[in-house]
């Protein structure tokens, strides 16, 4: 049986947080170890929590990460960071991230963890994440180009070795957007990722970084100027240029990895090339970059 490690960043999850570690015990392939790593929560959270695990037969361990209400969203890398620390204590196969409003069917493990045993250079693997009220959450492949699969970051498999390379090489405290960001530096580093489409897992639906907080992240990732004034011209959305400026101004980028902004920076041109070939009518229907 392979050795698997589930990370689970959790606030204020009392609502779905036994339901999604009920479906990690009744896994086909069960975890020897699930980490929750609870953002301060003040909800019963950690206590829901710990009466499933204590019942599971499976080791768990639940780790109180301080929130920063400053930090605002991103104190999610924070608790990654700190969850990321916790799985790397253990030499294991396989590393899941799997959020705490994320339900697995029961073979989720075992179809994922069947298609990385299959490619030894596959790093990262995730299933078919469907919200509960019924479509299915496709994620962007930006940075890369449009034959790469996006990956949520909500109920994803790393091989160790790759989980173990990029949270050395890069710590999550460096990523403006942990999930995506991964994907680009795995493949960066020579890794494949992929999605296993007989794989499922629910969950909420997606809540991505908007406004003021993408303005924040794209400038975190060096993506320039003509960028910013393109997304909010046209995406009606001042408050992405407020964020964007206010990041630039003050180099809140600085601790960012060179290799991502480069990945970035390249996606950027490319779009631009594009947008350039485009007859001027269909120019602001390139939104989704």
């Amino acid at each position: 049986m392979p050795r698997v490690v589930v990370v689970m960043p959790a606030f204020n999850e009392e609502k779905f947080i036994g339901k999604s570690l009920g479906s990690i015990i009744s896994q086909s392939v069960r975890p020897y170890l699930v980490i929750v790593c609870d953002n301060g929560s003040t909800d019963n959270t950690p206590s829901i929590a710990r009466k499933v695990l204590s019942k599971s037969g499976i080791d768990y361990s639940i780790v109180n990460v301080r929130r920063h209400p400053e930090f605002g969203k991103f104190n999610i890398n924070v608790v990654y960071h700190r969850c990321a620390l916790e799985s790397l204590r253990e030499v294991s196969d396989f590393v899941a991230t799997i959020e705490a409003d994320t339900i697995l069917k029961h073979d989720y493990f075992e179809k994922v963890i069947r298609a990385l045993n299959n490619d030894e250079g596959l790093g990262i693997a995730s299933g078919r994440i469907i919200a509960f009220s019924g479509y299915e959450i496709v994620v962007d492949s930006f940075p890369l180009p449009g034959s790469y699969v996006g990956l949520p970051g909500s109920a994803r498999v790393y091989r160790y070795g790759c989980w173990r390379e990029l949270n050395t090489k890069f710590g999550m405290l460096r990523l403006p957007a942990w999930d995506t960001d991964h994907v680009a530096l795995a493949v960066a580093l020579g890794w494949r990722v992929a999605k296993i489409h007989d794989a499922i897992a629910y969950t909420r639906p997606d809540r991505p970084f908007r406004g003021f907080y993408r303005g924040v992240v794209d400038a975190m990732h060096g993506l320039p100027y003509w960028w910013a004034t393109y997304k909010a011209f046209t995406k009606r959305d001042p408050n992405y240029l407020i964020g964007y400026l206010k990041c630039r101004l003050t180099n809140c980028g600085n601790h960012v990895p060179p290799i991502l902004k480069a990945l970035y920076g390249e996606s950027a041109k490319n779009v631009f090339l594009k947008i350039l070939s485009l007859p001027p009518k269909m120019l602001f229907r390139l939104n989704n970059a």
